[in-house]
This record gives C-alpha cells, structure tokens and sequence, in this order.
C-alpha cells in the first residue's frame, strides 16, 4: 500500500525536504495545471524571508520533495500555526 501526499491547495504551507535548504518553507499562491506557484516564507536556516515574486514548483514535486506543514481550512482560510518562531496566517 502506498500513501499518497495531500493534494497541493492554494494557501497551504509546505516544508521543503531538499537537503540543500532543510526548513525552508513556503506557502501556496497560485496553481495551474502542471505547477504551483510558491512564495517562500522562511529560508533554510530559519530566518524569515523577504517577499520575492512567487517561483513555480512541479506539482510531483510536492508528492516527495515537500511535507505539508499547515492546510487549508474549511472556510477557505488557513489555519494559523507557528514555524520557526514566525506566526503564519
């Protein structure tokens, strides 16, 4: 039996397991039908990131390069949760 990972929504925050940057976190913005479009919320070593333009990010990637820290409520809203120290809404 294989688990498959959640399917990526917009607004959700996922930690990237990338040994080059551990921890680094980025939260969902936009999706298409082949990628999703990132804005990363704290950098590898745990400081918080500037605002940058979104990047894209394959949609297999989030299968086994990214580990869903916080999801989406039922409203449509995220769910508040700290990573890294920061508060992310």
């Amino acid at each position: 039996m294989t688990t498959q990972s959640p399917a990526v929504e917009v607004g959700q925050v996922w930690q990237d397991r990338d040994k080059r940057s551990p921890g680094r976190t980025v939260r969902v913005v936009e999706i298409d039908c082949r990628h999703a479009y990132v804005e990363t919320l704290t950098r590898a070593d745990g400081s918080r990131a500037p605002r940058r333009k979104p990047v894209r990010v394959l949609l297999h990637r989030f299968g086994s390069g990214f580990t869903l820290v916080e999801g989406v409520g039922c409203q449509g809203r995220v769910n508040q949760r700290t990573v890294q120290g920061e508060t992310i809404e």
